[in-house]
């Protein structure tokens, strides 16, 4: 999620852009048309959309682990128009799933006012460090060992990130574009990684977390709240059907 996919790396011997950048896709015949928005001929540069902004915590060293400054000044977050360089750690190599998202957001509602406001930090559990407070006050059967017994401190810093972007000219301040236009909160993307895999329980008790979040989400902004959760693979099936039966006396069955 904080975007670590590559823009223009070339390898270092052959100068050629390696497989897999974002100008590699767009000079391969294969898959250049689909990535051709991406590239502004006119300024010889990657795309800016001006109508989809985005706000991300990261800024080199400032990564809002416990609150980010909002309304943000340069060094504070990243943030400005989309383009490619909203990955991790502000890096202008890098991007995450906020481009892709962003480009069809853009193409879907044709030219309406977009802000994504990024909240990512790697290497985090929705058991633990994004538990929400549904599942505290009714924690499942899966929730046994170690399974902390507190709401997860990123799931506070998430929430009150957005609880300052949405209050009262911080937006704004940070996007004059925006300034005379009122937020709402009406989408939630969740691009969530492998930790819960690193834990059987927290594996068997990922299901039941997710529901908690989404209502605590709904209820904390918006009760129509849509949401969307990619799918994130990590080596496939390979060795799936050993590793995901949880340690519980509740019998466990393959649905």
């Amino acid at each position: 999620m904080e975007g670590q996919a590559e823009v223009e790396t070339k390898n270092k011997t052959t100068g050629e852009y390696l497989n897999g950048t974002l100008a590699y896709q767009l000079r391969d015949p294969r898959t250049a048309s689909l990535f051709a928005p991406l590239w502004d001929n006119a300024t010889s540069n990657w795309t800016i959309f001006p109508d989809v902004a985005v706000w991300f915590n990261e800024n080199g060293s400032q990564d809002g682990v416990n609150g980010s400054v909002i309304p943000s000044k340069p060094g504070d977050a990243s943030f400005g128009s989309l383009s490619v360089g909203f990955g991790c750690g502000g890096n202008p190599n890098l991007i995450g799933p906020e481009l892709g998202f962003g480009v069809g957001m853009h193409e879907a509602l044709g030219g309406q006012q977009i802000l994504i406001v990024k909240t990512a930090w790697g290497g985090k559990s929705l058991a633990g460090d994004f538990r929400p407070p549904s599942s505290v006050k009714n924690p499942g059967p899966f929730c046994q060992g170690s399974c902390p017994n507190a709401v997860g401190h990123y799931y506070q810093t998430m929430i009150a990130d957005m609880r300052a972007m949405l209050s009262g000219g911080a937006i704004g301040a940070m996007f004059p574009q925006f300034s005379s236009l009122t937020p709402k909160l009406t989408g939630f993307g969740w691009f969530h990684g492998w930790n819960d895999g690193c834990d059987l329980n927290d594996t068997a008790a990922y299901e039941d977390n997710f529901v908690n979040l989404v209502k605590d989400l709904r209820a904390e902004f918006n009760p129509t709240l849509a949401v969307s959760m990619p799918v994130a693979g990590f080596n496939g099936f390979n060795g799936a059907e050993a590793t995901r039966v949880p340690k519980s006396d509740i019998p466990w069955v393959d649905m």
